[in-house]
């Protein structure tokens, strides 16, 4: 999760990596609408 000019607090980082591996591996629409169903901060 390193990046020029990024940086992550520790509390949201594990959601935050979970977002950025579901776009690599394809299932980000997945992930997204279970957040959406949940009516969760993304």
């Amino acid at each position: 999760m390193k990046r020029s000019g990024a940086w992550w607090v520790k509390e949201t980082g594990n959601e935050m990596l979970g977002i950025r591996c579901a776009i690599y591996n394809g299932t980000y629409g997945k992930v997204f609408d279970k957040y959406k169903k949940a009516q969760m901060p993304l």
